[in-house]
């Protein structure tokens, strides 16, 4: 019997532009993935620890790098916000 290892999928790095962002407004986010495509992956905008977006998820990416669009809530509090991933899953693997 043969066995194939497989690494486990990964966002590797998550970019966007930094800045003040008003209730409302969307923002593109960038991450890079390592893994086997096709990747899905899902996220979430949270604020003070607590979740202000419900769970967003991102299917049927094919490539190492995929861009989504983060928005903040209208009834988002003032103060810094957080994109979260929150698991990711590759053709072989999963990762919560």
């Amino acid at each position: 019997m043969t066995v194939t290892w497989r690494p486990i999928p990964a966002i590797n790095t998550l970019t966007a532009n930094a800045g003040a962002l008003c209730p409302g407004v969307c923002q593109p986010v960038t991450v890079n993935l390592s893994g086997t495509p096709p990747f899905a992956y899902s996220w979430q905008v949270q604020q003070n620890g607590n979740v202000i977006t419900p769970l967003q998820v991102v299917f049927n990416v094919n490539n190492a790098t995929s861009t989504f669009q983060a928005c903040v809530p209208p009834n988002a509090g003032t103060g810094p916000v957080q994109v979260v991933i929150c698991g990711i899953t590759d053709a072989f693997c999963g990762n919560p």
